[in-house]
């Protein structure tokens, strides 16, 4: 077996020679407006979805399944129902009170220990608080009687406990 000599030029010459022969990859540089665009596009095309993969719905879609399905729980009062019901109420709370309040935090003092935070909730859309007022009006009946099933649940869940 032949000795391997660390200072053979041969060794080095073939390091470098790979050195180079490797070049570079084209770096792809997008401009800034090219980017905002195609991050538009995608916000258009998944606009119609939220986080879950379900296709959101409209104010008025949402309104018109609370209505049917309170005029369906005071005709069939039955748990499914109310579980609609309660259901639909949710989701058009949720979409009304993610687009009605706005919440800003401000800090006042410069020292730790004398700075108060203030917490202010400003009403975004007047009219969104309006419909939810009728809304609550206009469905009274149904979220009393949904009222006094959920007292009766929680009434046997006491005694069960």
């Amino acid at each position: 077996m032949d000795k391997v000599d660390p200072l053979d030029a041969a060794f080095f010459s073939r390091r470098s020679d790979e050195k180079k022969t490797r070049k570079k990859a084209p770096v792809g540089r997008r401009q800034f407006a090219e980017a905002v665009r195609e991050a538009q596009e995608g916000e258009a095309a998944a606009g119609d979805y939220d986080r879950s993969g379900r296709r959101r719905r409209s104010l008025e879609e949402l309104l018109d399944e609370v209505h049917s399905s309170g005029d369906h729980l005071l005709e069939a009062q039955s748990l499914e129902a109310i579980k609609g019901y309660r259901s639909a109420v949710r989701g058009f709370l949720d979409l009304v009170l993610a687009r009605m309040l706005a919440m800003e935090e401000r800090s006042s003092g410069a020292g730790v220990v004398r700075r108060k935070r203030f917490t202010q909730i400003r009403v975004i859309d007047q009219k969104l608080e309006r419909l939810v007022a009728d809304l609550l009006a206009d469905q009274h009946r149904q979220l009393d009687l949904l009222g006094r099933v959920n007292e009766i649940r929680g009434l046997l869940v006491d005694l069960l406990t």
